[in-house]
């Protein structure tokens, strides 16, 4: 959008924008070596991989509505574990977690290395997707490998940002504000509760490949070919 004002005079149709993705073999590497085991008795854990910016990706809203679940007594440490990995932040949302009474349910874990990383998607419940308003146009990276994760995706966001748009595009719709502490409120109610939600908000293997390195690798040189003609 922002080049298609700047290029006014330029064409539309010379215009392609060609995603961000996914490594496949990386992911499949990681399959392999992911220990997936039946559900036992055991809280649901979501998960959050990487930097939490204090601004773009603000967790407080989240924070509080899991404080105001554990006080009415709708969840406790026993139905949800909420694991936020390498959020880069961890001084400053330490002491907002003690003094919120939920540092039994939300763990601030240090970062490791990027196929465990990928492995730790593959084993958890549901993964976790936080970006304000100011990020309207931009699409975080970790979401295309959420979708080849194949697990239930809690998108806390702007329903006006390209992320919104893609979410949709994949027929995830479980996209809510990052600053409304009500509906984060019920969008966890929901997940924990309602096996049926959970199945509805996993991106399809089939729509997750469209954006396969590998995939757009070949898109880019269709391009480029056409280019040269």
């Amino acid at each position: 959008q922002m080049y298609r004002q700047r290029y006014s005079d330029c064409p539309e149709e010379k215009m392609t924008l060609v995603p961000n993705g996914y490594d496949e073999e990386i992911f499949s590497e990681a399959e392999k070596k992911a220990e997936f085991s039946e559900r036992q008795n055991g809280p649901l854990t979501l998960l959050h991989s990487g930097i939490l910016y204090a601004s773009e990706r603000d967790p407080t809203c989240f924070f509080k509505a899991i404080a105001q679940l554990k006080e009415s007594g709708d969840i406790s440490a026993a139905d949800l574990r909420v694991v936020l990995r390498a959020t880069g932040h961890e001084k400053l949302y330490h002491p907002i977690l003690k003094v919120l009474d939920i540092e039994d349910i939300i763990v601030l874990l240090p970062g490791i290395a990027y196929q465990s990383a990928l492995e730790e998607m593959l084993q958890a419940d549901g993964l976790l997707l936080f970006q304000a308003g100011n990020c309207n146009h931009q699409i975080p990276a970790k979401l295309y490998e959420y979708f080849r994760a194949g697990k239930p995706v809690l998108a806390f966001t702007d329903r006006d940002g390209n992320t919104a748009d893609l979410l949709r595009l994949v027929g995830i719709e479980s996209i809510f504000p990052l600053n409304d502490v009500a509906l984060i409120k019920n969008a966890l109610l929901d997940f924990i509760k309602n096996p049926t939600f959970r199945k509805q908000v996993k991106c399809s293997l089939r729509n997750a490949r469209k954006y396969s390195r590998q995939v757009l690798t070949k898109t880019y040189f269709d391009i480029l070919d056409s280019v040269v003609g």
